[in-house]
């Protein structure tokens, strides 16, 4: 089912794919550091068996039945010139820092670390793995965004702020999923067990 749903990304353009490489390449990671054997095969057999369908019709859109060149991808020695202005990399981090689509007067960026600092970290680690996969993919997408507008072959200017919303927007529920599997619940914040926060669970 992960798998499947990692394939069904790869049909947000561009970007679907770079989650799938992120989602991969973070997974990859976190297997070799933490050395995990508990379902380690099995994750790896399974999660490309169900990626696989939407991964061959993916193909066939972009080798046969509408090839492109993008470029982005044909630059060569620019796109290396442009990784080595750091003008560019400050104008990017400018219109992250202050131009984010809907969330430019950053309230809610503010409200959701005010609510981490009450309510502090979640003190369930069994899903630890999965909680650093897709925070780490989503880290990692973001960097891809930012280091594919620095070498953009666009007006940089236009580039991002036609595309940054959108960009963020596609993120942003998986974030406040992220953000919430790590942050303590209220009851939990209180110290309830659960059979204190539902006094009907487990009752028969």
């Amino acid at each position: 089912l992960a798998g499947a749903m990692a394939g069904f990304s790869t049909r947000t353009k561009n970007e679907g794919l770079m989650f799938l490489t992120s989602v991969f390449a973070v997974r990859l990671a976190i297997t070799a550091v933490t050395k995990e054997r508990t379902g380690g095969a099995s994750q790896w057999l399974f999660f490309p068996l169900g990626l696989l369908p939407m991964l061959v019709t993916v193909s066939y859109l972009k080798l046969w039945l509408a090839p492109f060149e993008d470029p982005l991808l044909t630059q060569g020695w620019q796109a290396i010139a442009k990784l080595g202005d750091l003008s560019r990399y400050l104008q990017v981090w400018q219109a992250f820092q202050w131009e984010p689509g809907s969330f430019r007067n950053w309230v809610v960026p503010l409200a959701l670390a005010f609510y981490a600092l009450l309510m502090g970290k979640s003190a369930e680690s069994k899903e630890r793995q999965a909680v650093g996969t897709a925070a780490g993919a989503l880290l990692l997408v973001l960097i891809g965004y930012f280091l594919v507008y620095v070498v953009t072959p666009w007006d940089l200017d236009w580039y991002v702020k036609t595309s940054q919303a959108r960009l963020l927007m596609q993120l942003w529920p998986s974030i406040v999923f992220v953000f919430f599997v790590i942050v303590r619940a209220p009851d939990e914040a209180a110290g309830m067990t659960r059979q204190q926060s539902f006094p009907g669970f487990g009752r028969s």
